[in-house]
């Protein structure tokens, strides 16, 4: 067995729509067997986005500039048993509801789960077995092709909990600057008698930089956070920095995405104005370390998600 489960969420509601495994569910879904299709686009990279030049005066062509991948177009195939012909109806509404608005669909496998998001592109193809069972053929298109890790969360989530993160507090006070890393403290301690887990607490030790390490196969675009009150902050990867230059208000949190360029303050988009340098970068496979600094004591994060091709 590939995969343990796959489910089909609303990605506006997180509300689960269909869930599919080997075996019929209580509302008689099942993922048909992947040689007939079931899957098809979820194991194997979408097709190469780039063109070759032709070379009229020689052999061959000019290589593309940049070699990038199309979206990723993903079928599923699930059948459907009901005991009576009400039930088999409602199963065609519920697929009706499937082809309007977008859905994140979440592959349970063993040792990860991971999620893409993506909309029925295709009409959707019906095959009627008996008056009460019937097998169903999804196409879907998923506009960034790449998987990410988890079940993830609806779009209008802010908190971005199922986020890995990487967070310190920046301190301008002590030398040129550091990052105050949080640690888990493992040994006993007397003010802390409520609980038997570690607990989160600073011990002064002081970097330069933020440690993120991105498991995934492929660059994934991270979220860039700063705590007010600051009227700038900077992250630095390389040659690359991104740097606010505008005044975020005590008590509001300023969200920098680098993947779509969209900024929030208190969870509010704003304008992109106060970006005086916007050259985002994404995270590579393995350890990055990303430099931070503010222009007084603050508490800045990095987030991320793991994402294979």
């Amino acid at each position: 067995m590939l995969v343990s489960r796959v489910r089909v969420i609303d990605d506006s509601t997180g509300t689960e729509l269909v869930a599919l495994a080997d075996r019929l569910s209580e509302q008689g879904w099942g993922l048909a067997p992947y040689e007939a299709g079931a899957l098809d686009g979820w194991w194997t990279p979408p097709s190469p986005r780039a063109d070759t030049i032709e070379r009229p005066q020689a052999d061959g062509a000019f290589a593309p500039a940049s070699l990038l991948v199309k979206a990723r177009v993903l079928t599923l195939v699930m059948h459907h048993d009901s005991s009576t012909p009400l039930l088999e109806r409602q199963a065609r509404e519920q697929i009706a509801v499937l082809s309007r608005g977008w859905l994140r669909v979440v592959v349970e496998e063993e040792g990860r789960t991971s999620h893409v998001r993506g909309f029925v592109s295709e009409r959707v193809k019906l095959t009627h077995r008996s008056g009460t069972r019937s097998t169903w053929s999804l196409i879907l298109t998923c506009p960034d092709p790449l998987k990410y890790e988890g079940a993830g969360g609806a779009v209008d989530d802010l908190s971005l909990s199922w986020w890995h993160v990487s967070e310190g507090v920046w301190s301008a006070a002590a030398g040129d600057g550091g990052v105050l890393s949080p640690l888990f403290d493992q040994t006993p301690r007397e003010d802390v008698t409520t609980t038997a887990a570690p607990t989160l607490l600073f011990t002064g030790v002081q970097s330069s930089a933020l440690r993120v390490v991105n498991a995934g196969s492929v660059p994934t675009w991270p979220v860039l956070e700063v705590d007010g009150p600051v009227l700038w902050a900077r992250w630095v990867l390389d040659d690359h920095v991104v740097e606010w230059s505008s005044d975020v208000p005590a008590g509001m949190t300023l969200r920098i995405n680098s993947q779509d360029g969209m900024v929030t303050l208190g969870g509010v988009q704003v304008s992109q104005v106060g970006l005086s340098r916007d050259d985002f970068f994404p995270l590579g496979h393995g350890e990055s370390a990303i430099s931070v600094s503010s222009d007084r004591t603050a508490r800045m994060r990095v987030r991320w998600l793991p994402a294979w091709m």
